[in-house]
């Protein structure tokens, strides 16, 4: 059943992102009637490119989620995520929560434009239990656990306007098709889109991070411990 209602759309380059996903993909059997799609690539009708770690549609609605695996502690400075990491660097991650925002009202414009409507809601995930937070009250509502984003998704539906019935998900996951997702982010690069990295850009002060927070800018392939 885990197999027929989890859709790897390419499969993660990254140890710590299958290890995150792995998690949610075990813990995700306990709810009664789920559908994921993880990492695929979707552009918008401006050109954007967007990389999507794990789309949810569970009977609350359907859920864009951003797994970070970071290691230390994170904390909110004028706006924006500074990383403390176990080595004692710091590292700038612009603000993760509002490029989560950012991605998944595109992902609802274009799910509207082919033929489903239907709010997309983001969150973010630490898979890293030990990470310590220190973000704002409004951000800390959508940043999960885990254990916490299994429970969210696992509560009751109270709004039909977010309901998932089994016939919607279908009609999702043929939306999803026809808006093209992809597994190859390189060809649509070579098609002229911009990527994800140009939008990453713009909610940095600069290219090289924000030297009046005293920060550098993390790359942003790979695990950031």
């Amino acid at each position: 059943m885990c197999q027929q209602h989890w859709t790897t759309v390419t499969a993660s380059r990254f140890e710590h992102e299958q290890r995150g996903l792995a998690r949610i993909r075990t813990a995700l059997t306990a709810l009664p009637r789920w559908r994921a799609w993880s990492n695929f690539t979707f552009a918008t009708a401006e050109g954007q490119l967007f990389e999507v770690d794990l789309l949810i549609a569970v009977p609350n609605g359907l859920h864009l989620i951003e797994l970070k695996s970071w290691r230390g502690s994170i904390e909110e400075r004028d706006g924006k995520w500074v990383q403390h990491t176990e080595q004692g660097q710091l590292l700038g991650h612009g603000n993760a929560m509002a490029l989560a925002n950012h991605k998944s009202a595109a992902l609802s414009r274009l799910l509207r434009a082919a033929g489903e409507s239907v709010r997309v809601r983001c969150a973010i995930c630490f898979t890293n239990d030990q990470l310590r937070i220190d973000l704002t009250a409004l951000d800390r509502r959508r940043i999960h656990t885990v254990d916490t984003l299994i429970r969210m998704l696992g509560r009751p539906a109270h709004n039909d306007r977010h309901r998932m019935s089994s016939a919607r998900v279908e009609r999702l996951a043929e939306a999803l098709e026809a808006m093209g997702i992809t597994d190859e982010p390189s060809q649509l690069r070579q098609a002229g889109r911009p990527d994800l990295q140009s939008v990453v850009d713009r909610l940095f002060v600069t290219e090289e991070g924000d030297e009046s927070l005293g920060v550098e800018r993390p790359d942003t392939g790979g695990d950031v411990r």
